[in-house]
């Protein structure tokens, strides 16, 4: 089970002290990514994909959910950054090619990793439940 951390709790603990938001299209790997979250492809067994395929508003939302977002450390240990980055609408998820719901936050993955760092498309319904574990302010608000 996730947990998960307000910003300000995440940054009193350092956990987004190296954070390389910067360049998030500078490897290939990065790449792969954006194409992933920009352009829709039935090849895919789940996808989300931004409304906007601008490189400035990816970095954008990346730097911003580096700014302002939660962090959530998976069932993995993997830390992920979430951060709501609309009340309306920025993309949408789809599951063999056909659209499964509206989506209004980005989540930064792999987000100590310079070469990996991406990030895609999710909805706040999905964490609207959660809460910080450090002073228990929700997550999603």
């Amino acid at each position: 089970m996730s947990v998960y951390y307000c910003h300000d709790c995440a940054s009193s603990m350092g956990e987004l002290r190296d954070v390389c938001s910067s360049a998030p299209i500078s490897s290939n790997y990065q790449l792969d990514k954006y194409i992933k979250h920009t352009v829709p492809s039935s090849s895919h067994t789940i996808q989300s994909i931004l409304d906007n395929a601008s490189t400035t508003l990816y970095r954008d939302y990346m730097v911003n959910a580096v700014a302002s977002g939660a962090v959530e450390i998976d069932d993995y240990g993997r830390k992920n950054i979430i951060y709501v980055a609309s009340t309306c609408g920025i993309g949408a998820t789809f599951q063999n090619g056909r659209f499964v719901r509206s989506n209004n936050m980005i989540k930064v993955v792999l987000p100590s990793d310079p070469n990996m760092i991406h990030s895609f498309t999710d909805s706040s319904t999905n964490y609207s439940t959660e809460f910080c574990a450090s002073c228990g302010k929700p997550i999603v608000y």
